[in-house]
């Protein structure tokens, strides 16, 4: 049996959408086809309680298609949504050998630390981007097929993402 082209190529589309977690063109208000998923990526949000002097996180949740749409491939990715001060914010380099001061607007990055975090750090998983606010509050955005295997933004110990110890540790 011989398959047209017209075929291979919906095949083709049909699972890199799949890979990538959704289409940019895809519109976020439009009802999934069927055979069709509705995801496009995994979302999050973290704030700061200052009475109970804890981060708080909400549920992880899948994000209707257009929301979200985050490749599978790396690097991380955080996004400072302030003139981030590089000597109390730092990122640690895509190959585990050194942190660098942070720097608007973005870096490309494993994970984050802050001054007074001690030696946790802030995992940034390859198919990831995180949005820091200056409060420490965060959110995020992961391709959802990549999430099954590869987890979401987390909090961790230095040791666990292959990172040199972090300035205060």
């Amino acid at each position: 049996m011989r398959a047209n082209t017209s075929t291979i190529l919906s095949f083709m589309l049909a699972a890199a959408a799949g890979v990538l977690g959704g289409c940019a063109g895809d519109d976020p208000g439009s009802e999934p086809q069927d055979g069709e998923d509705n995801l496009a990526g995994i979302s999050g949000h973290v704030t700061f309680d200052s009475d109970r002097n804890e981060f708080v996180q909400s549920e992880s949740e899948a994000t209707p298609r257009g929301l979200c749409i985050r490749t599978p491939f790396g690097p991380g990715k955080v996004n400072w949504r302030w003139n981030v001060n590089g000597a109390e914010w730092r990122y640690e380099v895509e190959n585990g050998s050194l942190w660098i001061g942070a720097s608007a607007p973005s870096d490309n990055t494993d994970g984050i630390h802050r001054n007074g975090w001690g030696c946790t750090v802030l995992k940034i998983p390859d198919h990831c981007t995180a949005d820091v606010n200056s409060n420490a509050s965060f959110s995020y955005c992961c391709n959802a097929a990549a999430s099954v295997f590869e987890g979401v933004v987390r909090w961790e110990h230095y040791t666990a993402i292959g990172a040199p110890r972090p300035p205060g540790c």
